[in-house]
């Protein structure tokens, strides 16, 4: 992984077998990063997806193990538990050209990955919201 900044703004490349997720987290961590909008395209291998059921509470998951195209990676971060935490949701292309995405779960960079990184000044965490069962942006008002 490498990067650089303007002062605001990131381009980070994660290169071919490292984790998505490890390689945003240390990013992130070495750099003090509270929170920020995250959006990149490369390819991507070994990825987990999940799909949320409200009415059961729960994500619906499933394991995608060839090489695919990333074309589009949204997300944000945010900080859960003290601890920095990366929402994120791709489209991903297949071999035979059809497209699919999801929630991000885990994914291995299969060549390469490219995340232009917005940073937000201020400290954005999570918190539970029982309605939907899920841990969602505590938003304050500046």
């Amino acid at each position: 992984m490498e990067y650089m900044n303007d002062g605001q703004n990131y381009i980070v490349r994660i290169d071919k077998d490292e984790n998505l997720f490890e390689k945003l987290i240390e990013f992130a961590k070495k750099e003090n990063l509270t929170s920020g909008h995250i959006s990149g395209i490369g390819a991507l291998k070994d990825v987990e997806l999940g799909f949320y059921h409200l009415d059961k509470l729960e994500y619906h998951k499933k394991k995608f193990t060839d090489d695919y195209e990333l074309l589009g990676l949204e997300g944000n971060l945010s900080h859960m538990d003290g601890e920095p935490f990366f929402h994120i949701h791709a489209t991903l292309g297949d071999s035979e050209f059809k497209a699919f995405g999801g929630h991000v779960f885990d994914a291995t960079v299969a060549v390469t990955c490219e995340v232009n990184f917005r940073v937000f000044d201020e400290l954005v965490e999570r918190k539970l919201n029982s309605c939907i069962g899920l841990k969602h942006l505590e938003l304050r008002r500046i």
